[in-house]
């Protein structure tokens, strides 16, 4: 059920995206939806995507978005972020809703290493979907909102290559797992890290979004 909080969270979402990416707020028609599209290979699975895409007049290029759903690394699927991913298309964005691994176990970074990919298979595949591989961005929430600030933070150079996205929104994520294992102990990261917060600080450190923001960043 969606209540007022996505709402509200949906709407400061969509005026980051059109900030950041130029894209038009007016409607564009109708809306093709592609599901289970293969983006890419995982241990022998296919990994799948939905595509949202919207009407384009004279082959106008549009901004792309990544949605990334939550659930815990463990459970979750790229369909529930259908609704959200309808009105971005409606809006003008070509909406991609990401499947990524979830199964036991899942050790870092291979849920990072997934959404790099639909990134890169987004940006190699822009000519079909007319998306302009300069304004990509993503959108996450929970577990899907660490992948997408993952996106938006790691790597250097240029935001319009490879998997590097121009921007990132993300609701209710962990963006430091050192200070979230201290807190929830070793139970929480254990299974995502392969390991305790004792016995590998530096892979909690790697995996956490705050390590990899540009410039100076306040003490924790």
């Amino acid at each position: 059920m969606r209540t007022l909080k996505h709402v509200a969270s949906f709407a400061a979402v969509a005026a980051v995206l059109v900030v950041a990416t130029g894209a038009s707020a007016a409607q564009t028609g109708t809306v093709d939806v592609r599901t289970d599209v293969q983006y890419g290979v995982a241990d022998g699975k296919p990994l799948l995507l939905d595509a949202y895409v919207p009407h384009a007049a004279g082959g106008e290029r549009r901004p792309a978005v990544l949605l990334i759903h939550g659930g815990g690394f463990r459970v979750g699927d790229k369909r529930s972020f259908e609704p959200e991913a309808r009105k971005l298309a409606a809006k003008g964005w070509v909406a991609f809703s990401v499947n990524y691994r979830l199964d036991e176990p899942v050790v870092f970074p291979a849920e990072v290493d997934d959404v790099q990919t639909a990134a890169r298979w987004v940006r190699a595949h822009a000519g079909e979907y007319q998306v302009d591989p300069k304004r990509i961005g993503a959108l996450g929430e929970s577990a899907g909102g660490y992948l997408a600030a993952m996106l938006a933070t790691l790597g250097e150079g240029s935001q319009e290559t490879g998997a590097r996205i121009r921007v990132a929104v993300a609701w209710s994520a962990p963006t430091d797992l050192t200070e979230l294992a201290r807190l929830r102990g070793d139970e929480w990261g254990v299974p995502l890290l392969g390991c305790t917060l004792a016995d590998c600080p530096q892979r909690y450190a790697d995996a956490s979004p705050i390590t990899h923001v540009d410039g100076p960043r306040l003490g924790r």
